[in-house]
């Protein structure tokens, strides 16, 4: 990270900025304060795999507002960002833009929307997300009214689903209103709808998170067929505050199940909230403070996070969970260490091995792994134990894998030593019959 740091803090204030992940590419998009004039240019970069050349984003030259990011299947980047018409009334009349990266590096930008004359958009409230041809946008407009006496701040978020399968010229719009918000101007003068997040789903659903700034709560709302459900979250026990409401955060792992990040109730610590089978759990991921937080789910379901330390000034930060990290390099994570009931300081002993078993006279491909002892003899596959979900999978190209009790067969399972339970499982097919056989063990904590 010390690279995304230094460019970061070496060109410009990085007052706005996201990380986001495609398929295989990671990238940070970011966006300094004003300049003379009112210009504000977002800048984009590739971080993963490899680091890319700093790009200015094509069409955001005199942008004036906020912005978000998304990457498509094909690890394009996508942007949202708006542009407002004049330096007197600089909210005022927004035009939300949607930029696209080509394979060629190349960028194109089209008008998404606009907005009537009396209506007013908070500046970085839009959000985008994208998966096949179909780029989501979501933008806040907001109106001040007076009801019975009392001066409400109204706000509504929009949703535009944009269907882009050639050139976002050629692309067809559709329109629909997520939610509507009201809060009154003694709450602050603010709109009700703020740091609006969005994300969609492996069946191409999207969802969104925000915070609502009169019952400073953060809402969820997801795609449901052709209308929007939303539902709010439980808090933490303590007194949620717009100063630590600020980037809700969405993200949607491989399950379909959403995550979303926000700064908790006390000292600005960050909070996770996922949506369990039971129904929305929220802990504490960090005590480190961190404003502008951004969140991401990697391919796998893996969080990461990303924001301005506030302990050390001007230090951007990375966070991920320390399971999915290798700290003692031997090429393990700490989830599949504690899984496999592998010893500290670095030792690989009682790490998953493939062996080959013998049966009637054949040669099977199989693969052996350790769990809690004292386990359930009775062969499964999933095997759950322990807290841990354990899962082998067998493929003949190393592309499709598959767990189905017709390519995999139970071999053995010792449930008799003290220290762990030992289980082996091989192939359905014998070495003769396919020579060209890998097995892999998957592992998780379904909680």
């Amino acid at each position: 990270w010390d690279a995304v740091t230094s460019f970061a803090l070496g060109s410009q204030s990085p007052y706005h900025y996201r990380l986001k992940s495609g398929k295989s590419t990671t990238w940070v998009a970011w966006q300094g304060e004003p300049t003379t004039g009112g210009t504000r240019t977002i800048q984009i970069r590739r971080i993963f795999p490899t680091v890319s050349p700093i790009e200015t984003v094509t069409g955001s030259e005199g942008q004036t507002a906020g912005f978000d990011l998304a990457i498509a299947d094909q690890d394009r980047p996508c942007i949202a960002s708006f542009k407002t018409t004049t330096t007197a009334q600089p909210n005022l009349i927004p035009f939300i833009r949607v930029h696209r990266r080509s394979a060629t590096g190349t960028w194109e930008y089209e008008l998404a929307a606009s907005y009537e004359e009396e209506m007013i958009a908070k500046p970085e409230e839009v959000a985008i997300t994208t998966r096949g041809n179909k780029i989501h946008v979501f933008d806040v407009a907001w109106a001040q009214i007076v009801f019975t006496g009392v001066t409400l701040r109204q706000s509504t978020l929009y949703h535009t689903e944009i269907n882009a399968p050639a050139t976002l010229a050629e692309a067809t719009y559709d329109f629909r209103t997520v939610a509507n918000e009201t809060s009154n101007t003694s709450q602050g003068l603010r709109p009700a709808i703020l740091h609006v997040s969005a994300a969609v789903s492996p069946n191409g659903a999207p969802a969104v998170s925000y915070s609502q700034s009169g019952s400073k709560q953060v809402k969820y709302s997801a795609l449901n067929g052709s209308s929007w459900v939303g539902e709010t979250l439980v808090q933490p026990s303590g007194e949620i505050t717009a100063e630590y409401l600020d980037e809700t955060q969405i993200g949607i792992d491989p399950t379909g199940r959403a995550q979303i990040a926000w700064r908790s109730s006390t000292s600005g610590t960050l909070a996770r909230s996922a949506l369990l089978s039971s129904g929305w759990s929220t802990k504490t991921v960090s005590t480190l403070k961190l404003a502008n937080p951004s969140f991401t789910l990697d391919r796998l379901g893996n969080a990461h996070y990303s924001g301005v330390d506030l302990t050390i000034p001007g230090r951007v930060a990375a966070l991920r969970s320390s399971a999915i990290t290798d700290a003692d390099g031997n090429g393990f994570t700490r989830l599949e260490e504690d899984a496999f009931l592998m010893p500290a300081g670095g030792s690989t002993e009682n790490a998953p091995a493939q062996l080959i078993v013998t049966v009637d006279g054949k040669r099977y491909p199989a693969i052996r792994y350790y769990s809690s002892p004292g386990a359930s003899a009775a062969p499964a596959n999933p095997f759950s134990n322990g807290g841990y979900q354990y899962t082998v999978e067998i493929s003949t190209d190393l592309a499709t894998w598959s767990a189905a009790s017709s390519a995999l067969v139970h071999y053995q399972t010792d449930s008799g030593n003290p220290e762990h339970t030992m289980s082996i499982w091989r192939s359905n097919v014998s070495l003769d019959d396919n020579p060209k056989q890998f097995l892999r063990m998957q592992v998780s904590r379904p909680d």
